[in-house]
């Protein structure tokens, strides 16, 4: 499992539950999500990534069409989980 650090601390949790190994990911020094380096990441043990948008605790949001462009750099076996919080006002 690939994540960004820091973030959601649930899924690291989730992660130690089944067993996975992390792969963490530093956020950017502003803490963003740093989509390059999540993406070369990946090996071919990979089964999942993590996005949180906005980022927990650090708050910072991803544009979506930069969401888009790092799915298209992400093997479709990979399952990406796109953890968002949206506001309505």
């Amino acid at each position: 499992m690939v994540l960004t650090r820091p973030t959601f601390s649930e899924y690291a949790l989730h992660a130690a539950i089944e067993g996975a190994k992390l792969v963490d990911v530093p956020a950017t020094d502003a803490g963003e999500t740093d989509l390059d380096a999540l993406a070369a990441a990946v090996t071919d043990k990979t089964q999942m990534i993590w996005l949180c948008n906005p980022n927990n605790p650090t708050s910072t949001y991803t544009m979506r069409d930069a969401i888009e462009a790092f799915l298209a750099k992400v093997p479709e076996r990979v399952t990406v989980v796109v953890d968002e919080a949206t506001s309505t006002s």
